[in-house]
């Protein structure tokens, strides 16, 4: 197990919907540990397993649920 840390910016999140989205639409996937979400800094912190998935990955997943990654 290779554990990481991503800290991606994502300028879009604007509200606690937002980071149920995020959240909601990352948690459950294989690889992911833990996501936090600060709404006033607009910072994704992913905790993943680089075994499983990479931080481009992460940000194709962010893409998909609609928020652009920047990290």
């Amino acid at each position: 197990m290779a554990r990481t840390i991503a800290k991606l910016y994502s300028p879009s999140i604007s509200c606690n919907h937002c980071i149920q989205a995020i959240v909601g639409g990352l948690q459950g996937t294989p690889g992911i540990e833990k996501v936090m979400v600060d709404l006033d800094t607009k910072m994704v912190t992913v905790v993943y397993d680089t075994d499983y998935l990479s931080e481009t990955d992460i940000r194709h997943r962010m893409r998909g649920i609609g928020y652009e990654a920047i990290g």
